[in-house]
């Protein structure tokens, strides 16, 4: 049996492996040049890579092993940094008070180096989502700053974190005082962008230039990150409306906005009002460009917006607007469900689209309520069911359903997907144990689980899955930071 894991690491570099893959979307020359260096792994937040995974034949609970390395609940991204001259590399996590370091060298997993932030968000939300630039440099939201770190020696974790600069929101921008940054996200002349949970956009250089601002609205709410495309467009989805902001010559505008069905009720399990995805891309150069969303209704649609130019004589979908390409109903393989709800984003990859079911049933949503629910997703009483593909037909310009898996359960993580090995990777649950699970992206059957225990420890509470060096897995989790790997021969 080939060992995928610990013996060796990738010989392909980063940028040669995403060459390699004609599914994936212009590379950000100012990203770290890793596997994984943002949340949603790249500027279009697809989740998915051409990085391999695990492969299913190579992949059972004999040779599986789960290492979790204690830090600070719950990184939601996991930042890679690029190799070193000797091949090693830095892992970069943020929780809510501290962030921290990994090292998963040689086949060692543990916590290295962690610092306390100067101050902890009122919501974790701020600082969820996170970035690493080519130079070093590791940006997190909190409240209403950007906080900036490196390390002392690039690529080795066991080196000292230093904190560089904060990068502020001027006063006089803000709405409120509870205004915040949620998310983050870097364009690719290299500036990073920002939103606010009241909409505000801001573009800064990386050494703390406001460069421009503008907010969106005044009486909508943001709580998921932003996409951005190599053209200049910035995709923003509020709890009424998604926004396409382009940024050029060092200023912004809004070309284009579009309603989307919602609701002024907080859906179980979801972290604000509207949507629970953040924006995500498809397409690129001379293919349709469309930007996708699951909407803000307790039985949910997959709704494509139009990017860039509307086709001439395009007629949308009817009771939509013309920016809408298409719209299709989320099932998850029982049609007339009246309940259909996600917070995890969107997994794309190409003109295919997954989303996973987060419904919990009738509970209430309050803030103490959906901490506990999350916290106990594993149990049977509020444990979801279902997974669900679709994809954009270029031929009948329309979303369809390809398959549904109402067997499977992804109770709170973000799943992602390797184009290399075919298969989605994701935490989920069996009989109330949490699981690492892969499933066929092509026909959605289950192609291996590895169980772990239902002790909470192993609860992804909303923390992404990702594929790093040498095939892992990895995502935070209540525990730390969680890492699969297969014992070699």
């Amino acid at each position: 049996m080939r060992s995928l894991f610990l013996i060796f690491g990738l010989v392909l570099s980063a940028s040669a492996a995403a060459s390699s893959d004609q599914l994936e979307p212009p590379k950000n020359p100012y990203l770290a040049d890793s596997p994984w260096p943002m949340t949603h792994r790249n500027p279009y937040c697809q989740a998915s890579t051409p990085w391999p995974g695990p492969r299913a034949e190579d992949f059972n609970d004999q040779l599986a092993n789960a290492f979790l390395a204690s830090a600070e609940a719950v990184a939601i991204t996991l930042n890679l940094s690029p190799r070193n001259l000797d091949g090693d590399y830095s892992i970069w996590g943020s929780a809510r008070k501290s962030l921290f370091k990994l090292d998963a060298n040689n086949g060692r997993w543990s916590n290295t180096q962690s610092i306390r932030k100067p101050r902890a968000s009122k919501k974790a939300i701020s600082g969820a989502y996170t970035l690493l630039d080519r130079d070093g440099r590791f940006f997190v939201p909190s409240g209403r700053t950007i906080l900036v770190y490196t390390e002392s020696t690039p690529g080795r974790p066991q080196s000292r974190i230093h904190r560089l600069r904060d990068i502020g929101l001027p006063h006089e921008l803000l709405q409120s005082d509870d205004e915040m940054i949620v998310g983050i996200n870097l364009t690719y002349d290299g500036y990073l962008v920002v939103v606010t949970n009241h909409a505000l956009l801001a573009v800064f250089s990386r050494d703390g230039k406001l460069k421009s601002s503008i907010r969106l609205a005044r009486d909508e709410q943001v709580s998921n990150s932003i996409a951005l495309d190599e053209d200049g467009g910035i995709y923003v989805v509020t709890h009424k409306k998604i926004y396409r902001v382009d940024w050029g010559r060092g200023d912004l505008a809004i070309k284009w906005m579009s309603e989307y069905p919602s609701s002024e009720q907080v859906l179980p399990g979801r972290l604000g009002l509207g949507s629970g995805t953040t924006p995500t891309l498809m397409g690129f150069g001379p293919q349709d460009k469309l930007v996708v969303i699951a909407d803000g209704q307790k039985a949910m649609n997959i709704i494509a917006f139009w990017r860039d130019q509307i086709p001439e004589n395009w007629q949308s979908p009817s009771g939509f607007s013309r920016r809408v390409a298409g719209v299709t109903p989320i099932t998850f393989g029982k049609p007339g469900v009246n309940r259909a709800i996600t917070e995890q984003s969107l997994l794309v990859s190409g003109y295919d689209a997954v989303a996973v079911n987060n419904d919990y049933g009738d509970i209430p949503s309050d803030e103490r309520s959906n901490f506990w629910t999350i916290l106990y997703s594993n149990r049977k009483e509020y444990a979801p069911y279902g997974i669900e593909k679709f994809r954009w037909s270029t031929k009948d310009r329309k979303i369809i359903s390809v398959w549904a898996n109402p067997e499977l359960s992804v109770p709170n993580g973000v799943p992602a997907m390797s184009s290399a090995t075919g298969l989605i990777y994701y935490v989920g649950q069996h009989q109330e144990r949490w699981t690492v699970e892969a499933v066929d992206w092509e026909t959605g059957a289950l192609k291996f689980r590895h169980l772990l225990t239902d002790e909470i420890k192993f609860n992804s509470f909303y923390a992404g899955m990702e594929i790093g060096y040498s095939s892992d897995l990895m995502t935070g989790v209540i525990g730390g930071a969680l890492r699969i790997t297969v014992r070699p021969d």
